[in-house]
């Protein structure tokens, strides 16, 4: 949780919570002079989006909304001219999402976000402050995290990071497959790849780790990735979705990020950081891209050097709190209910080509069965 100045009170609610809540939430809240509300699951739909009004009206200068794109809890909440106004962090923009009404302003974490939202949502203001990223100091060497992990400090440590559904093979993406390949080569035998954010009894992933003799190893979700990211030499970036907060906390750490190939829509890559070379045009050269990160050392460290200040100059400290500072001032004052007057753009090729590539991944994703239940789960309330 970061303000934009010491003088804020940040205090939030947590509306669904049906999970430990993260300690390091309540502490940052707390030093702020802040506090936080547990709505009871026992709670009624309509009851919860009362209460969430009356507090943020009798409360708040100013709400932001950080929920799930199925909720529409707070769409009920919000559909009223009174209160505060209310900023959206709109952290899953290729996604359908409740709020777009409500929003006074949107905040998108980049151009390419902001591109979707002002051609497909019909937002009445839209602002670009880059995502926070939390860059802890590394308090081991590289060998010592690698044996720490029961590695070789010789060998290099390739290091990847997403939920399952974005490694799901898509036409000539097959991230598996590739690193297979990768692997498998002679120049290659000291080289393993650690893959955070999978379930281990994967079948996919089963059988990439069977193929390469152990060198794939799955470790599922971990509560503590430093030992993964502080072990490993460099990041590779998931395909055929990106993971972006995973690239950036590693680009952040020094670890460089070597960039998925041939992407399918530029809005669902990483885009462009000084140091990480352009998204390779074929997987041949993909390969030769990561090749050259395992094997030339002094390239690897001058890019992950590159790419850290990248990150910290505009993710990270006070940079990123003068964003945030000024996207509060330059707001809007009150909370107003609408859309844009403008006409929404009637054709952007990129923008169309995402949404028929989405209509096509999302089933294959279980997307559309989250939603179902989602939706299901509020609307029995």
């Amino acid at each position: 949780m970061t303000s934009s100045s010491d003088d804020e009170v940040h205090s939030f609610i947590l509306l669904d919570q049906d999970a430990e809540i993260p300690q390091w939430l309540i502490t940052a809240s707390k030093n702020t002079g802040g506090s936080y509300i547990v709505l009871p699951a026992e709670m009624g739909f309509m009851e919860k989006a009362k209460v969430v009004r009356e507090i943020a009206r009798d409360w708040a200068d100013v709400v932001v909304l950080l929920t799930h794109p199925n909720n529409p809890l707070c769409s009920v909440a919000f559909g009223t001219n009174e209160g505060p106004p209310v900023i959206f962090m709109n952290h899953a923009s290729v996604s359908f999402w409740y709020g777009a009404g409500v929003a006074d302003v949107v905040l998108d974490m980049g151009i390419q976000d902001q591109k979707i939202t002002i051609s497909q949502r019909q937002i009445k203001n839209s602002m670009v402050l880059p995502l926070p990223i939390n860059a802890p100091d590394l308090k081991h060497s590289l060998s010592q995290y690698k044996l720490n992990l029961g590695i070789d400090p010789r060998t290099v440590v390739m290091l990847t990071s997403a939920p399952g559904y974005k490694y799901l093979p898509y036409e000539h993406l097959n991230f598996q497959n590739t690193m297979i390949d990768i692997l498998n080569r002679p120049q290659n035998k000291d080289v393993v790849l650690i893959v955070l954010g999978i379930d281990p009894s994967d079948v996919i992933w089963k059988n990439a780790v069977e193929k390469t003799n152990g060198r794939i190893r799955v470790m599922g979700l971990q509560k503590d990735v430093i030992p993964y990211y502080g072990a490993s030499d460099f990041y590779l970036e998931s395909f055929p979705f990106g993971s972006f907060t995973s690239s950036l906390e590693a680009a952040a750490l020094g670890k460089p990020i070597v960039s998925s190939p041939m992407p399918i829509s530029p809005y669902l890559v990483l885009g462009s950081i000084n140091g990480k070379a352009e998204n390779p045009i074929s997987m041949e050269s993909y390969v030769a891209l990561v090749e050259g990160y395992i094997h030339d050392v002094r390239f690897r460290l001058n890019s992950g050097e590159l790419q850290r200040r990248a990150v910290e100059t505009t993710h990270i400290g006070v940079a990123w709190k003068e964003k945030l500072k000024d996207i509060i001032e330059s707001g809007p004052q009150n909370h107003q209910v609408g859309f844009s007057a403008e006409k929404q753009n009637e054709y952007n090729e990129d923008i169309t080509k995402l949404n028929e590539i989405l209509s096509r991944i999302q089933p294959m994703q279980g997307n559309f069965n989250l939603l179902h239940g989602t939706l299901g789960k509020w609307l029995n309330k």
